[in-house]
């Protein structure tokens, strides 16, 4: 927990380190365990700060574009379009009487 300072993240990082040291590893004899978690418990927590840190990135750019700070608006939804944006109404057709 000390390394991101939220209990839930550090959870979820411990249950993916074993996750992955089952999956990858449980064919390893018990005395090499130990060590195989260490290193994949550290590069699971540089991992998560690495995708936190693009998070965040991408969150700030993004916010940028939401309307007047507003917190709900997702920025990848597109927005309803303005009236210089909107397609004119099309005419009716209208039909001459053929000739004779």
């Amino acid at each position: 927990m000390f390394a991101v300072r939220e209990e839930e993240g550090a959870l979820d990082i411990v249950q993916d380190s074993m996750l992955k040291l089952a999956e990858k590893y449980g064919d390893r004899p018990a005395e090499e365990f130990p060590m195989l978690f260490q290193r994949i418990l550290q590069n699971t927590i540089r991992d998560f700060y690495r995708r936190s840190k693009v998070r965040s990135m991408w969150t700030t750019v993004l916010s940028a574009f939401s309307p007047d700070g507003e917190e709900d608006h997702d920025p990848l939804e597109p927005s309803p379009p303005t009236k210089d944006q909107m397609a004119p109404t099309p005419r009716k057709a209208s039909f001459c009487s053929p000739r004779p």
